[in-house]
């Protein structure tokens, strides 16, 4: 009796122990999508900021070349050649370490897809 009683105990404490790993698992894995969620939200309004900037810069250059007037530096300088500077921090720490195996296949593929298109931007 006491031995099943110890070996009970061995047994419950393993179970316990990976319980509580599952758990951390998880939560580094809501942690880790969360900081994906903020990092990509930041980088839409980053390019979003970038692109207007862009598209105004090209609306005065047309303007100015439709008038044959000479195009000053200051109007394409920085903006037309200054794309946002997007992140990829928080994908780059949840790759690193094993927050993404907790995650579904689907959902990783996809964000993997987005931080790809955001490299080429």
């Amino acid at each position: 009796v006491e031995a099943a009683l110890i070996a009970f105990s061995v047994m419950l404490g393993f179970a316990v122990t990976e319980w509580r790993d599952r758990q951390a698992a998880r939560q580094r894995a809501r942690q880790a999508l969360d900081a994906i969620g903020i990092e990509l939200d930041s980088n839409r309004v980053l390019v979003q900021r970038a692109r207007a900037q862009q598209s105004g810069k090209a609306d005065t250059l047309e303007r100015l070349a439709a008038a044959g007037d000479s195009i000053p530096v200051r109007v394409y300088a920085r903006a037309m050649f200054d794309p946002a500077r997007v992140q990829s921090t928080a994908w780059e720490a949840a790759r690193a370490g094993d927050a993404l195996r907790e995650l579904p296949y689907p959902l990783v593929l996809q964000l993997g897809r987005v931080y790809e298109r955001q490299a080429q931007y």
